[in-house]
């Protein structure tokens, strides 16, 4: 018989007055003995024994296990919650569970046929909310989830007077509209809808204080669109990219074992984040400069130019998420005041660091730098070549050259005050190591600068 059938037979609001009878007379034959029941069971098998004399032509069934629903949501043969043991179903493990798939509280159905009337799920005086929005959703899967379904639902939380008794019916008209309704609520506010209508409401983000340093690697642009270039550039920022991990377990970065420096990469932009507790933000910078310093030498040393920013201010970041004022402060600070191949330190950020990392006669920190040309401080990346023993950073410091002297070299108008200014850079801590065999050549200085100088004079003449 189909539902339609079914729906004709008997109507809803027979079934609603079969079900006043039945629960009329429970109450008024076993109220004395509900002092002693102390679990939901006891009122299942008690009120299942009254509803088998008003629905005298069905069946009515205690925890029937419904096997073959391979089709019905949350249940199948590979996952249920109901062990089968020699073809038959131990009630008590499926009574155990918390909230058991396959087996409703009590049915009225006819067995072995697709003719299945009415499911009833029951709870004990209940007033967890999540609980019996579980009980509902168990009953519109067994309504709405596959294709021999019943035709009505009924939720009972139990309770000691007939007076205080809720009821909620459940049919698939009503699912539908409840469906419909849940949407136009979901339109209306921040939610939206995952699976099986299930709504899930947004959660809010909340920006905190976080010590944030940008690197972007100069001249991607450039590269990237040129078709020949483009291919080995990017490798190039690959190969560099996954130095990361090295740098973040070699040991010398992580001198200070609860660090929780942030890094996060797009396009030709590294970012760098650590949470900044305190107002005087120390130990949260010196592990940030300590980081940005190795990388962007190590960039430096496979043949890419870097410049950056470090402030302190606000933040929102995840795993695929970064917003927040901080973010914009750095993306044009990076422009309009590092300018150079090196990262400015924010001035204001400056004056909340403790005096004695940057100011005579305290011993200054050798991470910090003052550029005379406009009195910033950056970021003396150099000084991470220290941290190695003598041999390996002489190594190092001989890539650095070749990098800076080729690129010098082949320097243009545009290019040539970034490339000079890290020549100049270069050489002042050659000479302070006394390291003079690294040196960028003053004759090869002098003979860029005559060409930039005759380029210019050419160009102003012809324009």
């Amino acid at each position: 018989m189909s539902q339609n059938s079914l729906e004709e037979s008997i109507t809803i609001s027979q079934i609603k007055s079969k079900i006043k009878n039945a629960l009329n007379c429970f109450y008024s034959e076993n109220h004395e003995m509900f002092e002693n029941w102390k679990t939901k069971k006891s009122y299942v098998y008690a009120f299942s024994k009254i509803l088998e004399k008003e629905f005298d032509s069905w069946d009515v069934d205690c925890y029937y296990v419904h096997y073959g629903r391979s089709t019905h949501a949350n249940f199948s043969y590979d996952d249920r919650f109901c062990k089968a043991k020699d073809d038959s179903v131990i009630c008590e493990e499926c009574l155990n569970q918390k909230w058991c798939k396959a087996c409703p509280d009590i049915v009225i159905h006819h067995r072995n046929t697709q003719e299945q009337l009415l499911i009833i799920q029951t709870e004990l005086s209940c007033r967890n909310q999540s609980k019996i929005v579980q009980d509902l959703e168990k009953i519109e899967n067994f309504i709405d989830g596959y294709d021999d379904c019943y035709v009505y639902g009924l939720f009972i939380n139990w309770a000691p007077f007939q007076k205080q008794l809720s009821l909620k019916w459940l049919s698939k008209s009503i699912i539908v509209k409840k469906k419909t309704l849940d949407h136009k609520k979901i339109k209306e506010s921040d939610k939206y809808v995952i699976d099986s209508y299930q709504p899930y409401k947004i959660p809010k983000i909340k920006t905190s204080c976080y010590i944030v340093g940008l690197l972007d690697i100069l001249g991607a642009k450039k590269e990237l669109n040129n078709a020949r270039s483009a291919l080995m550039f990017i490798n190039s920022l690959n190969r560099n990219y996954h130095l990361l991990d090295s740098i973040k377990t070699s040991g010398k970065s992580n001198m200070i074992l609860n660090d929780k420096v942030i890094i996060r990469i797009y396009s030709d932009n590294i970012i760098f984040a650590q949470k900044s507790i305190n107002k005087a933000p120390l130990f949260d910078f010196f592990m940030i400069r300590l980081y940005m310093a190795e990388y962007q030498l190590l960039l430096l040393s496979n043949g890419l130019l870097s410049r950056g920013f470090i402030t302190q201010g606000n933040l929102y970041i995840n795993d695929s998420f970064i917003i927040g004022s901080a973010l914009v402060k750095v993306h044009e600070a990076e422009k309009d005041i590092a300018k150079y191949p090196r990262v400015v330190i924010d001035p204001q950020l400056m004056r909340y660091l403790p005096d004695q990392i940057h100011q005579y006669p305290f011993p200054p920190d050798p991470f910090l730098k003052k550029d005379r040309i406009d009195g910033n401080y950056f970021l003396n990346y150099y000084q991470a070549l220290i941290l190695e023993n003598e041999k390996i950073w002489h190594r190092a410091l001989f890539d650095v050259s070749y990098v800076i002297t080729e690129k010098f070299k082949l320097s243009t108008q545009e290019t040539f005050p970034k490339l000079y200014w890290l020549v100049k850079y270069h050489n002042s801590f050659c000479k302070k190591y006394q390291c003079d065999e690294f040196k960028i050549s003053q004759d090869l200085i002098e003979n860029k600068k005559k060409e930039i100088k005759r380029l210019m004079k050419y160009n102003n003449i012809h324009h």
